[in-house]
Protein backbone atom coordinates (compact mmCIF):
# COMPACT_ATOMS: atom_id res chain seq x y z
CA UNK A 1 0.00 0.00 0.00
CA UNK A 2 2.74 2.45 1.01
CA UNK A 3 4.39 1.57 -2.23
CA UNK A 4 1.75 2.38 -4.73
CA UNK A 5 0.68 5.56 -2.57
CA UNK A 6 4.77 6.71 -3.17
CA UNK A 7 4.30 6.10 -6.76
CA UNK A 8 1.39 7.67 -7.18
CA UNK A 9 2.97 10.61 -5.75
CA UNK A 10 6.17 10.05 -7.82
CA UNK A 11 3.78 9.90 -10.81
CA UNK A 12 1.67 13.08 -9.98
CA UNK A 13 5.06 15.13 -9.28
CA UNK A 14 6.24 14.20 -12.38
CA UNK A 15 3.28 15.09 -14.36
CA UNK A 16 2.91 19.09 -12.93
CA UNK A 17 6.61 19.83 -13.13
CA UNK A 18 6.70 20.20 -17.16
CA UNK A 19 4.63 23.32 -16.10
CA UNK A 20 7.49 24.40 -14.45
CA UNK A 21 9.55 24.55 -17.79
CA UNK A 22 7.31 25.79 -20.42
CA UNK A 23 8.47 28.78 -23.14
CA UNK A 24 7.52 32.11 -21.92
CA UNK A 25 9.27 33.80 -24.67
CA UNK A 26 11.80 33.85 -27.22
CA UNK A 27 15.50 35.38 -28.14
CA UNK A 28 16.68 36.06 -31.95
CA UNK A 29 20.15 36.23 -32.71
CA UNK A 30 20.63 38.38 -36.06
CA UNK A 31 23.48 38.75 -37.47
CA UNK A 32 26.17 38.48 -40.86
CA UNK A 33 29.52 37.28 -41.54
CA UNK A 34 31.22 39.45 -43.38
CA UNK A 35 34.88 39.02 -45.32
CA UNK A 36 36.56 41.39 -43.07
CA UNK A 37 36.42 45.14 -41.78
CA UNK A 38 38.24 48.00 -42.41
CA UNK A 39 41.78 48.35 -41.31
CA UNK A 40 41.98 50.65 -38.36
CA UNK A 41 44.69 52.68 -38.92
CA UNK A 42 45.54 53.51 -35.10
CA UNK A 43 44.94 50.12 -33.76
CA UNK A 44 46.43 48.76 -30.53
CA UNK A 45 50.06 48.90 -31.84
CA UNK A 46 49.77 52.13 -33.12
CA UNK A 47 47.82 54.31 -30.43
CA UNK A 48 46.60 57.72 -31.78
CA UNK A 49 47.66 60.28 -29.09
CA UNK A 50 45.69 63.54 -29.02
CA UNK A 51 47.57 65.84 -27.46
CA UNK A 52 45.91 68.42 -24.52
CA UNK A 53 48.21 70.83 -24.13
CA UNK A 54 49.26 72.58 -20.76
CA UNK A 55 46.05 74.14 -19.20
CA UNK A 56 45.40 76.59 -16.32
CA UNK A 57 43.35 75.46 -13.11
CA UNK A 58 41.63 78.81 -13.58
CA UNK A 59 40.24 77.44 -17.24
CA UNK A 60 37.66 76.14 -15.51
CA UNK A 61 34.63 77.32 -13.67
CA UNK A 62 33.30 75.50 -11.29
CA UNK A 63 32.13 71.39 -11.55
CA UNK A 64 30.98 70.30 -14.76
CA UNK A 65 32.47 73.09 -16.52
CA UNK A 66 35.26 72.18 -19.52
CA UNK A 67 38.28 72.86 -20.86
CA UNK A 68 40.92 72.51 -24.07
CA UNK A 69 38.66 70.69 -26.25
CA UNK A 70 40.41 68.62 -28.83
CA UNK A 71 39.43 66.96 -32.16
CA UNK A 72 40.37 64.13 -33.42
CA UNK A 73 39.01 60.91 -35.72
CA UNK A 74 39.29 56.84 -35.99
CA UNK A 75 40.24 56.52 -39.28
CA UNK A 76 39.17 53.13 -41.35
CA UNK A 77 40.78 52.55 -44.13
CA UNK A 78 40.20 49.68 -47.08
CA UNK A 79 36.71 49.05 -46.24
CA UNK A 80 34.93 46.27 -48.56
CA UNK A 81 32.15 47.28 -50.29
CA UNK A 82 29.97 44.53 -48.00
CA UNK A 83 30.85 47.07 -45.04
CA UNK A 84 28.69 50.50 -45.32
CA UNK A 85 28.05 51.79 -41.81
CA UNK A 86 30.71 52.17 -39.01
CA UNK A 87 30.23 52.91 -35.57
CA UNK A 88 32.69 53.36 -32.24
CA UNK A 89 32.18 52.34 -28.74
CA UNK A 90 35.03 53.84 -25.96
CA UNK A 91 35.69 51.59 -22.61
CA UNK A 92 37.59 52.49 -19.88
CA UNK A 93 37.69 53.39 -15.99
CA UNK A 94 35.07 56.07 -15.29
CA UNK A 95 34.80 58.50 -12.73
CA UNK A 96 32.66 57.26 -9.25
CA UNK A 97 30.38 55.45 -11.86
CA UNK A 98 29.76 58.01 -14.28
CA UNK A 99 30.49 56.76 -17.84
CA UNK A 100 30.69 60.48 -19.26
CA UNK A 101 33.78 61.02 -17.40
CA UNK A 102 37.05 59.43 -18.58
CA UNK A 103 39.44 58.66 -15.02
CA UNK A 104 42.78 60.04 -15.50
CA UNK A 105 45.78 57.36 -16.00
CA UNK A 106 47.14 56.97 -12.45
CA UNK A 107 44.33 58.66 -10.55
CA UNK A 108 43.92 57.70 -6.56
CA UNK A 109 47.84 55.76 -7.04
CA UNK A 110 50.06 58.40 -8.47
CA UNK A 111 50.27 61.46 -6.53
CA UNK A 112 51.81 63.15 -9.33
CA UNK A 113 48.25 62.95 -10.89
CA UNK A 114 45.81 65.78 -11.43
CA UNK A 115 43.08 65.42 -8.95
CA UNK A 116 39.53 67.04 -9.55
CA UNK A 117 39.53 66.80 -13.43
CA UNK A 118 38.69 64.01 -15.97
CA UNK A 119 38.42 63.82 -19.51
CA UNK A 120 35.15 63.94 -21.78
CA UNK A 121 34.37 62.12 -24.92
CA UNK A 122 32.57 64.16 -27.30
CA UNK A 123 30.55 62.94 -30.85
CA UNK A 124 31.70 65.10 -33.11
CA UNK A 125 29.00 64.20 -35.63
CA UNK A 126 26.06 64.99 -32.98
CA UNK A 127 27.58 67.66 -30.86
CA UNK A 128 26.74 65.39 -27.85
CA UNK A 129 28.81 63.82 -25.16
CA UNK A 130 29.18 60.15 -25.62
CA UNK A 131 29.67 58.48 -22.54
CA UNK A 132 31.98 55.29 -22.36
CA UNK A 133 30.05 52.35 -23.37
CA UNK A 134 27.57 53.44 -25.48
CA UNK A 135 28.39 53.63 -29.50
CA UNK A 136 28.69 56.85 -31.23
CA UNK A 137 26.29 57.43 -34.48
CA UNK A 138 26.34 55.20 -37.37
CA UNK A 139 28.17 56.71 -40.23
CA UNK A 140 27.38 55.92 -44.06
CA UNK A 141 31.68 54.49 -45.17
CA UNK A 142 31.69 56.23 -48.62
CA UNK A 143 32.54 54.64 -51.68
CA UNK A 144 36.45 55.02 -51.35
CA UNK A 145 36.34 52.99 -48.38
CA UNK A 146 38.06 55.17 -46.15
CA UNK A 147 36.30 57.59 -43.10
CA UNK A 148 37.33 59.61 -40.45
CA UNK A 149 35.15 58.65 -37.32
CA UNK A 150 35.03 62.06 -36.06
CA UNK A 151 35.40 62.95 -32.02
CA UNK A 152 36.43 65.34 -29.38
CA UNK A 153 37.83 64.84 -26.04
CA UNK A 154 37.96 67.72 -23.47
CA UNK A 155 38.71 68.25 -19.39
CA UNK A 156 35.92 68.84 -17.10
CA UNK A 157 36.08 69.48 -13.52
CA UNK A 158 34.42 66.84 -11.37
CA UNK A 159 35.49 67.92 -8.08
CA UNK A 160 35.30 71.85 -6.17
CA UNK A 161 39.13 71.97 -5.96
CA UNK A 162 41.30 71.22 -8.62
CA UNK A 163 45.20 69.73 -7.94
CA UNK A 164 47.45 70.39 -10.66
CA UNK A 165 49.50 67.42 -11.97
CA UNK A 166 49.47 65.07 -14.33
CA UNK A 167 46.41 64.65 -16.69
CA UNK A 168 46.40 61.84 -19.15
CA UNK A 169 43.97 58.91 -20.05
CA UNK A 170 43.49 55.71 -22.52
CA UNK A 171 40.14 54.75 -23.45
CA UNK A 172 40.30 51.73 -25.95
CA UNK A 173 37.51 51.48 -28.69
CA UNK A 174 35.87 48.86 -30.79
CA UNK A 175 34.28 49.39 -33.99
CA UNK A 176 31.18 47.68 -35.11
CA UNK A 177 29.70 47.83 -38.39
CA UNK A 178 26.19 47.96 -39.37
Amino acid sequence: MKKTLLAAVVAGCAAFSGAALADDGQVKFIGDIIDAGCDVVNDLSNPLEVQMGQIAKTSFSGTGSTAAEQNFAIKLENCPTTVTKASVLFSGANVNGDNEKLQLTGAGTDPDVAEGVALQLVDASKNATLPLYTRSTSLTIPATGNIDLPFRVRYIQTATAIVAGKASGTANFTISYN
